[in-house]
């Protein structure tokens, strides 16, 4: 659960290949939930180097109740924008494989 304001800044799922993430997967369980309520999820393009910060948006997806987004957690950078007004509900699920890192096998996750 995000409350009002509450974000994550861009970021990758498995940026470094450590935490064995493959498949990030976010299922929105937000009824009735419209522009003005604010939340977005932001995808971005990747930079073309390391050293560069993304700055295309690729899609933004609002977090509609059923709504599912799945991308690939070492490619694709994103961001969670802020909800205005209302606390913004998802579940998010990641498709794990040691062989894309071995963090979330040996220490579990950082919840």
């Amino acid at each position: 659960e995000y409350g009002p304001g509450a974000r994550y800044t861009w970021h990758y799922d498995n940026g470094r290949l450590t935490n064995g993430r493959v498949l990030t997967c976010i299922y929105y369980l937000n009824a009735d939930w419209g522009d003005e309520d604010g939340g977005a999820l932001r995808l971005l393009e990747a930079p073309q180097d390391e050293e560069t910060f993304p700055s295309r948006v690729s899609q933004e997806v609002e977090p509609s109740l059923d709504t599912l987004v799945a991308f690939w957690s070492d490619e694709v950078p994103h961001e969670v924008l802020p909800p205005r007004h209302r606390s913004r509900l998802a579940l998010s699920v990641w498709y794990l494989d040691p062989r894309f890192g071995a963090e979330q096998f040996t220490q579990g996750s950082p919840l």
